[in-house]
């Protein structure tokens, strides 16, 4: 089934090369569509559900594209951080990294987590975000992806250690807090 102009965002879902259309001048962070997208389902019910499930994703990205911009990320750990640190940080990692200048408003989740280091293992919290496709259209996300499309990290103290963008193919890329 050919889908023509949907919004792709290229957070944790597998990105589809592409420009934006001539009538479109997106601003920077700014989604993008994609012309003629070929997406290949079954026939029947199920091309219904993954148009929902698009369309559901839209609506939500529209929702959040329109909400105030935050300058500040209030984390667990009760601090106000600059979010202009990390998107510089993620600027200058480009294309290694790329997160989305809302994504604080996606539906998130605390989860406790355990990590091994040349310690042993060790038990932290971190806030998982899920994007949009994630969120409404989880059967087309990589299971690879374990955090979420970006997460806030936290050490076993529960200090907030930075956060991490998901690139694809099972990496993200870490944002250290320069105030860690």
């Amino acid at each position: 089934m050919a889908l023509t102009h949907i919004i792709i965002v290229f957070l944790g879902c597998t990105g589809i090369p592409s420009s934006p259309p001539e009538y479109s001048v997106p601003e920077e962070g700014a989604l993008y569509l994609a012309e003629e997208v070929t997406v290949s389902t079954q026939a029947g019910e199920d091309d219904k559900q993954n148009s929902d499930c698009i369309d559901k994703a839209i609506r939500r990205i529209m929702e959040i594209r329109s909400l105030p911009e935050k300058k500040h990320l209030y984390t667990l750990d009760g601090q106000k951080v600059l979010l202009s640190e990390f998107y510089e940080k993620c600027l200058y990692l480009f294309p290694q990294c790329n997160l989305f200048e809302k994504f604080y408003y996606w539906k998130s989740e605390i989860r406790e987590v355990v990590s091994n280091n040349e310690n042993g293992a060790l038990t932290h919290k971190i806030r998982c975000y899920n994007n949009c496709l994630s969120t409404f259209c989880p059967e087309r996300c990589d299971p690879r992806k374990t955090h979420g499309d970006v997460a806030e990290f936290y050490d076993q103290k529960g200090r907030f250690m930075g956060l991490a963008v998901y690139m694809g193919n099972g990496e993200y890329c870490s944002l250290p807090y320069d105030g860690y």
